[in-house]
């Protein structure tokens, strides 16, 4: 004021502004490794910057990308605005896993923690055996293959299977070696690799040349990784007018029943009976034989049959419809485990061995 006059304007009209809110902050992520075991994992994270919105609760992710290497983030929890824990449960041992947190607000959901990672304690994963493989049944045109879960998954559940069959020269495929994710490396031929579920466990394979060898194999893939192969091989039964086999019965073929029995450890027996499918012509000797492999545990075996199959001078017009039939029993031992032996027989033909079905064996531990 000079010389009693004003010399400021009066004041404006008085205005009211809102200022958004914004979305919430970036949280900080980390582990209590003191409560890590081998089958949970507990976050811990830090509370954001608001940015003017009530925060209203968290998004908790893990990266699932298993081996395929890429990105696949998977909300496994959510918490209240009040909890910044989160404790992930039934995982694997020595798993590897990665998370991230978003805070939310009633405007909507904040970015993500920077990508924190730490591993379950206990054994890591490792690879799979092979599947237990063997012949479910053979024509003269076709083969059947069966296998069991492997006897060691490798810490993992088993997510499929790979099977091929071999080539007209008996080769399998190079490209089939690379694993289930990289399948543009596999071959172009529709009809040599296949990846199929973990439910499925038997293959038929039809149209095949009579008296012609063939392999197959099976691998195991986990949530892990793939195993090794398991392989199986036959000759089918050969037609009369072939050079080779002239005078030997027209599509001969071992029968075998059951294929599957369970031998209770000093709990009586199982049986089961190998016979031909058709009789062989005058004067034919079909011989019959079999065989476990080295690998496998011991059991007893008792012989009943035509001759005593333990000296079994082979199939003729007599006793081919009767056969050989296989008694098993396993004696009690404390200190071993369920197991599966596969066994294996054949006939020779001619100059050829033919292989027939397999018998799958389980050997149960009753302690």
């Amino acid at each position: 004021m000079e010389n009693g006059t004003n010399l400021y304007s009066a004041w404006s009209t008085i205005r009211s502004v809102t200022i958004a809110a914004g979305l919430p902050g970036k949280p900080t992520v980390s582990f209590d490794t003191d409560a890590t075991t081998d089958s949970t994992l507990t976050l811990e994270w830090t509370v954001p910057e608001t940015n003017g919105a009530r925060i209203t609760g968290y998004r908790v992710e893990r990266n699932d990308r298993g081996n395929s290497g890429y990105d696949n983030w998977v909300r496994v929890g959510t918490t209240g605005a009040s909890v910044t824990t989160y404790t992930d449960r039934n995982l694997y041992s020595g798993e590897w896993l990665c998370y991230r947190v978003a805070a939310t607000s009633n405007v909507g959901t904040g970015p993500y923690s920077d990508e924190e990672c730490e591993s379950t304690t206990g054994q890591y994963a490792y690879d799979p055996d092979p599947p237990i493989l063997r012949l479910s049944s053979v024509s003269p045109t076709g083969v059947t293959i069966a296998w069991d879960p492997p006897a060691d998954d490798g810490g993992r559940p088993v997510t499929n299977y790979v099977y091929e069959m071999s080539d007209a020269q008996g080769s399998f495929h190079d490209d089939c070696e690379y694993a289930h994710w990289d399948r543009e490396l596999w071959p172009e031929d529709p009809e040599r690799c296949f990846l199929v579920a973990a439910s499925q466990r038997t293959k038929n394979f039809s149209g095949l040349t009579p008296g012609e060898s063939y392999s197959f194999r099976v691998r195991t893939v986990t949530a892990y990784t793939n195993g090794d192969w398991g392989e199986v091989h036959v000759r089918l039964p050969a037609a009369r007018d072939n050079a080779d086999t002239e005078g030997i019965t027209e599509d001969l073929q071992l029968r075998v029943s059951p294929t599957s029995v369970t031998v209770n450890e000093g709990r009586g027996e199982a049986r089961y009976t190998v016979r031909l499918n058709k009789a062989p012509q005058d004067g034919e000797t079909i011989p019959l034989d079999w065989g476990v492999p080295q690998s496998s545990p011991d059991f007893f075996i008792d012989y009943q049959g035509e001759d005593n199959c333990s000296v079994f001078g082979g199939f003729n017009r007599d006793n081919w419809s009767r056969g050989c039939t296989f008694t098993l029993s396993a004696a009690e031992d404390p200190d071993a485990e369920d197991r599966i032996i596969i066994m294996e027989h054949r006939i020779t033909v001619g100059s050829r061995s033919v292989s027939g079905p397999s018998v799958r064996v389980l050997v149960r531990d009753n302690d």
